[in-house]
């Protein structure tokens, strides 16, 4: 549409720098993923609201349309699904890091090999709340007021690891060496290390020593102490990851300094971090 005054919220674009400030002309009668997507037309439930009028799709495919990144050579390459993308073809890798918007990808793994692969996504995740931090800037901005809230403390993810995982957590909260204490007592949680940030939207913070960061977390969840790398090539040819993460994501993050910025104490090396992953939790 033609150009308006952009006195909206998001016109002077405050998480861009100010060289590409300017905001979108073209406006939006709703904005973001709306109530059509996962409930379908909803005219008569808004008329007459009731659960007998409405429907809701809570599978991950449903998710995936969006939070998907097309792998196969028979298709165009892109978000959001691309042209003909495979739903079970892997995540695409470029080097060290998984390629961003592939959250499904990651779940699912190649033909459904992800650890996690039988859970759908609104298990752990409250769709109607938002799970991400945003800019300081943008929060002001669109009058966010519970930015500084976790994603657990805002209600978005309502099922934590340890509602599934109790054996682990007893084992962990029953440990005796130093190294799982001190990992307690600095407030280290399940998704600090099987999370870790292996997935690049934007930025990565160092491929100079031996760790990696980058700035998403990856949904892939499994950690394989031994493993030498997550990279592995589909039956179109083309790199994907593992289905699991190793230890120079999940403990390089911290313990090598040029990515931490200061001497964490705990594996100075990959090898290093390799032995103390090694049955981390004491169960085996």
């Amino acid at each position: 549409t033609a150009p308006g005054s952009r006195t909206q919220p998001w016109a002077n674009n405050p998480g861009m720098s100010s060289s590409n400030q300017g905001g979108y002309y073209s406006e939006w009668t709703f904005d973001g993923v709306q109530c059509e997507e996962c409930h379908g037309p909803g005219l008569n439930h808004a008329n007459s609201p009731s659960k007998d009028n409405i429907t809701k799709n809570t599978s991950k495919d449903l998710c995936g349309k969006c939070h998907i990144r097309s792998t196969n050579t028979s298709g165009q390459d892109g978000e959001c699904g691309g042209t003909g993308a495979i739903l079970t073809n892997g995540a695409v890798i470029s080097g060290d890091w998984i390629s961003h918007h592939e959250q499904y990808n990651e779940l699912v793994g190649l033909n459904n090999d992800g650890v996690h692969s039988s859970l759908d996504c609104t298990e752990c995740h409250d769709p109607h709340k938002r799970s991400k931090k945003v800019l300081a800037s943008v929060a002001s901005a669109l009058g966010i007021t519970d930015n500084d809230k976790s994603a657990e403390e805002r209600g978005a993810i309502k099922k934590t690891c340890e509602d599934c995982h109790l054996n682990v957590s007893s084992a962990d909260t029953a440990a005796t060496d130093s190294m799982r204490i001190a990992h307690k007592n600095n407030n280290v949680t399940c998704v600090d290390c099987h999370m870790a940030e292996a997935t690049k939207s934007a930025i990565n913070y160092s491929t100079s020593g031996w760790g990696r960061k980058a700035d998403l977390k990856t949904h892939i969840f499994k950690i394989k102490p031994s493993g030498s790398g997550i990279t592995r090539t589909n039956a179109d040819g083309k790199n994907i990851a593992t289905n699991y993460i190793t230890p120079k994501y999940t403990c390089g993050k911290c313990h090598d300094s040029n990515i931490y910025g200061s001497v964490i104490s705990g594996p100075t090396s990959e090898s290093d971090a390799q032995s103390s992953a090694d049955n981390y939790h004491g169960l085996q």
